[in-house]
């Protein structure tokens, strides 16, 4: 297997949404960024596990007016991204908004983002071992496809989501006590509706019935349409 030895300022572990932004904050600083991603593409939990909408973006609103909650890279990226997908912020109940996307969209806009800020990206590529000196990492160890990878960074960025540098550095780490219930979202086709509210009621009607009927487990009365992802016949549910 081929061993490679690269020297970077900072090594980001992690290519989800919290890794891309530190790549580009990394380089646009003037610095050499380097980012690792054990998967086949970008975007983390966003392009992986279908998502569909970024929320947190915008201050809840009733009015016309959009204020994001971020007006930097955040701003930016959602900006591109609602442009690249085809789609426009959605108001939902209280005043709340997001954006949906395109998941397609949402990885090519990082490959761009890696590329345009010329951040030395690695996919498909496992954090196997963290080296120490007094306390301070000083080298990181990766399996990138056939061959291994020995780098020397200045600084290291865990965007990760489970703290995976901590723990191979036998570090203690903080778990919460409660965790939020995670969603199962899927995708349907042959949808002839075109309208989402019309759809939405009546897969809740539908549903509801089920339920009462015994016909189906209680929990499907949550079953909803994601806001905002109804396009072309398909829509994504959760």
């Amino acid at each position: 297997m081929e061993n490679n030895q690269i020297n970077t300022d900072i090594l980001i572990i992690g290519g989800g949404s919290a890794g891309v932004a530190a790549a580009v904050a990394s380089a646009r600083m003037g610095v050499r960024a380097m980012l690792i991603e054990k998967g086949p593409f970008l975007g983390g939990k966003a392009t992986r596990a279908i998502v569909s909408t970024i929320c947190g973006a915008y201050f809840r609103s009733e009015g016309a007016a959009l204020r994001h909650a971020h007006v930097g890279f955040p701003k930016e990226f959602c900006g591109r991204l609602s442009v690249a997908s085809g789609t426009e912020p959605f108001t939902y109940v209280e005043g709340l908004r997001f954006l949906p996307y395109d998941h397609q969209a949402f990885k090519l806009l990082c490959d761009a983002y890696m590329l345009n800020e010329k951040v030395q990206l690695f996919l498909h590529a496992s954090l196997s071992s963290v080296g120490m000196e007094n306390g301070i990492i000083d080298s990181v160890d990766a399996i990138a496809l056939d061959r291994r990878v020995k780098i020397f960074p200045k600084t290291v960025i865990d965007c990760t989501g489970e703290a995976l540098v901590a723990t191979l550095c036998d570090l203690e780490v903080l778990k919460d006590e409660t965790y939020q219930a995670s969603a199962m979202v899927f995708s349907l086709t042959g949808i002839e509706s075109a309208d989402f509210e019309n759809l939405s009621l009546s897969v809740r009607r539908s549903m509801k019935r089920g339920v009462e009927a015994g016909r189906l487990h209680p929990e499907l009365e949550k079953l909803s349409i994601i806001p905002g992802s109804l396009k072309k016949g398909l829509a994504s549910a959760k």
